[in-house]
C-alpha cells in the first residue's frame, strides 16, 4: 500500500517537480523500493538541494554501481554536501565520484567499502576542486594488501589526492575514524605536500 502511494506520488512529481531544497535523506534502500527511488533520482529530484545523502541499509543491494547512473543525476543538482553510507566503491567509480562532485564543499563517506588496490590517478580529474571538508567515518579502505583494515588504504589514497594541486589547495579539514596512527598520516600528508587547517582522527 505503502509503495504504491509512493509511485502515485512520484507521478505528480514528474508534472510538479518539488521546489528547490535544503537537504534530502533517502534511507533503507531496497530492491522492491528501488525503481521508485530510480524514479525520483532521475525523472523527479529537485532543481537544486543543498545537500544529499543516501543511506543504503540493505547488504543485497551494497555494489554502487547499481545506482551510478542515478546517483551521478541527482548529485549534479547537489551544491554543497554529498553523503553515502553503507556502499561498496570500486577504484573507478571513487575516481568518477570524485570528479563528478569536485564542486561540492563536502563529501562524506560512512562505512563504505573503498578500492584503493591502486593508487587512484586524481591528477586531472580534480583540476578546479572545491571541496574543502572530506570525512571517512568507519570506511574500509582497501589497499595494496587487500585486507582492508591496515594503513596501506589510506596511504594510496593520499597518494593519489596529493596528485592534484587544485585538491590539495582547497582541502582544509580532513576527518578519518577510526584511525589508530595518528602520526603515521601527520608524516603522509607532510610528505606530500598537504597544509590542512583541521586533522581529525580520533
Amino acid at each position: 500500500m505503502k509503495l504504491q502511494k509512493h509511485k502515485l506520488l512520484l507521478k505528480a512529481l514528474r508534472i510538479l517537480p518539488l521546489c528547490d531544497l535544503l537537504h534530502i535523506n533517502i534511507i533503507n534502500i531496497t530492491k522492491r523500493n528501488f525503481p521508485a527511488l530510480k524514479t525520483f533520482l532521475m525523472n523527479s529530484f529537485p532543481r537544486k538541494v543543498r545537500g544529499l545523502e543516501i543511506f543504503n541499509t540493505q547488504r543485497s543491494n551494497k555494489i554502487i554501481e547499481r545506482y551510478r547512473r542515478e546517483i551521478s543525476n541527482a548529485s549534479h543538482k547537489v551544491t554543497s554536501y554529498l553523503g553515502l553510507c553503507e556502499l561498496k566503491i570500486s577504484r573507478p567509480s571513487l575516481m568518477r565520484l570524485f570528479s563528478e562532485n569536485k564542486n561540492k564543499r563536502s563529501l562524506k563517506f560512512t562505512s563504505c567499502i573503498l578500492n584503493a588496490e591502486e593508487i587512484p590517478d586524481f591528477t586531472r580529474s580534480l583540476d578546479r576542486s572545491t571541496i574543502s571538508k572530506l570525512e571517512f567515518n568507519k570506511c574500509s579502505i582497501i589497499g595494496p594488501s587487500m585486507t582492508g583494515k591496515g594503513f596501506d588504504g589510506i596511504e594510496s589514497l593520499i597518494q593519489g589526492f596529493s596528485k592534484s594541486t587544485d585538491f590539495k589547495d582547497s582541502l582544509k579539514h580532513l576527518d578519518f575514524y577510526p584511525l589508530e596512527n595518528e602520526e603515521l598520516l601527520d608524516d603522509l600528508l607532510i610528505t606530500n605536500n598537504f597544509n590542512l587547517a583541521y586533522l581529525d582522527s580520533i
